[in-house]
């Protein structure tokens, strides 16, 4: 896995997303040589959190005719992703 420092990130986002989305590599975020967050793409992050993340592009309004959600309702459906990823 590739370890980027935030103020690099910072400086070039477009190629460090780049890399986590078309290298399928996650790559770690660092603060001060600690890791801090790991930067994965989309397909990646479909393929780890299963079905119920299809919901939350939806949930994003990115379609037409996308139904409103209640702030409850995302927190629940974010809740359900997180401990899926975390494997609870």
């Amino acid at each position: 896995m590739d370890r980027v420092s935030i103020v690099e990130a910072k400086r070039d986002l477009s190629r460090v997303i780049n890399r986590a989305a078309y290298g399928r590599e996650p790559v770690i975020l660092t603060s001060r040589g600690r890791p801090k967050a790991v930067l994965i793409g989309h397909e990646e992050f479909l393929r780890l959190a299963g079905s119920e993340t299809r919901n939350i592009v939806r949930l994003g309004g990115i379609w037409k005719d996308t139904p409103s959600v209640s702030a409850r309702e995302l927190r629940a459906v974010r809740t359900q992703v997180w401990r899926k990823l975390a494997g609870r």
